[in-house]
């Protein structure tokens, strides 16, 4: 429980294991929804959890923006491009054994 005498910065810390697996993540979002984190310059943010879309893409994002839109290409396979995409985003997530 938070007090009045808890900074701002207390409140807004962050306090939940995450994970930047990626290779774990990418496994997990084949048939399950998994809470995602964007870092930006100042907080996280929560994402939508990654859905596959007929299996030619995985989007994560919320509405009204994309964060990480992965595809197949001929110089990389969707994995590839969607972990590739987490890093540059930052993206962490709750995994749910963790």
């Amino acid at each position: 429980m938070m007090t009045k005498n808890m900074s701002l910065k207390k409140k807004l810390d962050f306090e939940y294991k995450t994970s930047t697996d990626y290779n774990r993540l990418y496994e997990l979002i084949q048939n399950q929804r998994i809470v995602c984190f964007i870092q930006d310059d100042k907080r996280k943010n929560v994402c939508a959890s990654p859905l596959i879309f007929n299996e030619s893409s995985i989007n994560i994002g919320v509405p009204g923006i994309s964060y990480i839109s992965a595809f197949d290409f001929k110089e990389m396979t969707m994995k590839e491009d969607f972990i590739q995409q987490c890093k540059s985003c930052n993206l962490e997530f709750l995994d749910p054994e963790i």
